[in-house]
């Protein structure tokens, strides 16, 4: 063959590869919208919920490896499968509106196996505060002139690797001035934010309560409480009280080959009944814990409903493979009738971060 032949054909082949190539795109990320705005919403509505749909408008399959929301105030859920090509799935957001009144702006940032980079999808609205002037009376003569308005606030879930801010109200219903004047505890892992100095007669204060994931130290729910001191003659401590449920945030629970490659928590059994005992009675039995994923499995932490379970070990980590023997004691000094008690196992278990058995036990006096 003349070489300008072969030179020509070789260009030829080649042109054709390019454009063989520049027709296959890949897989594409393409949501049908990429914001909602709730409006004006009532503080007493709680969960807020919008689906943002997507296709996959490539030609290859599609999958996302990592949804990660600006708050944790916003819970996301999203399409763990294989998206094929022009196929569709699904990232919903879910916001809770109790305890923080005034406009909001989230964000959510979704990535895939696309050359895309971050797609972010946003909700917005604004809480506004209901009133009931006979529930605000009825609540004066309880808690004095100075009433917070949230006795009791939620992170559910405080994931372990950042905080959530939410919001605590004071109303002055008497007719002068209450100062606050001192905190009296505030737990370690908690920062208030714009208390106020004073709440005037008929004024509504607002001020933030951020809680740190990072900084609890401990896994599961949690309570704990604000005391705050004021000079309200009627009643002048007042309480916040604190829960939250602390998990781990896994940034890859939506990429389902890297979840082929995590720890896996299982146990040889979900509950042990001990039968009839009197009261006084030491009980032991053990159970067996086992890691059938391809990762190590961390026991974070183990946690009981009381002092009276004793759990050995309570943290530890295991190799993909390897067993673990719980051993348990349950103390039924001062128990008598039907016992039930949870044990809590906290793991780095993408699939089930917590796991719990129980002990049964007839206790007779």
């Amino acid at each position: 063959m003349p070489l300008m032949r072969f030179f020509t054909l070789f260009i030829t082949i080649l042109t054709s590869i390019n454009a063989l190539q520049a027709q296959r795109r890949g897989p594409l990320l393409q949501f049908l919208h990429e914001e909602w705005n709730f409006g004006k919403v009532s503080e007493r509505t709680g969960i807020l919920k919008h689906s943002f749909p997507f296709v996959n408008d490539g030609d290859a399959p599609l999958w996302l490896t990592k949804v990660e929301p600006s708050c944790a105030c916003t819970s996301p859920e999203w399409s763990h499968d294989t998206i094929m090509p022009g196929d569709t799935g699904y990232v919903s957001a879910a916001y809770q509106t109790y305890a923080r009144p005034g406009a909001f702006d989230k964000t959510i940032a979704i990535f895939a196996n696309t050359p895309q980079g971050a797609i972010i999808i946003r909700v917005k609205g604004d809480v506004f505060l209901p009133y009931d002037e006979s529930t605000e009376a009825r609540n004066r003569e309880w808690y004095g002139d100075l009433r917070l308005v949230e006795q009791t606030i939620t992170s559910d879930p405080l994931y372990n690797d950042r905080s959530d801010t939410l919001s605590a109200r004071f109303i002055n219903h008497g007719n002068q001035t209450v100062q606050i004047l001192e905190v009296v505890k505030l737990p370690h892992y908690v920062t208030l934010l714009n208390l106020p100095e004073a709440v005037e007669p008929g004024e509504t204060a607002i001020f933030q309560v951020v809680m740190d994931g990072s900084k609890v130290g401990k896994w599961g729910w949690i309570s704990d409480q604000i005391n705050l001191f004021t000079d309200d003659p009627m009643q002048p401590y007042k309480q916040i009280f604190l829960t939250a449920q602390v998990k781990e945030y896994f940034p890859a629970a939506g990429n389902k080959k890297l979840l082929k490659q995590a720890p896996n928590i299982g146990i040889d059994r979900m509950d042990h009944a001990f039968g009839q005992h009197k009261e006084g009675a030491i009980l032991h039995t053990s159970f067996t814990l086992r890691n059938t994923g391809k990762s190590p499995l961390i026991i974070r932490d183990m946690v009981t409903d009381c002092a009276c379970v004793e759990v050995t070990p309570n943290k530890g980590t295991l190799a993909p493979g390897e067993t673990l023997e719980l051993k348990v004691k349950f103390d039924t000094v001062f128990r008598t009738s039907l016992q039930m008690r949870p044990v809590r196992i906290v793991s780095n278990d993408p699939d089930q971060s917590e796991l719990t058995f129980y002990l049964k036990a007839q206790v007779l006096q």
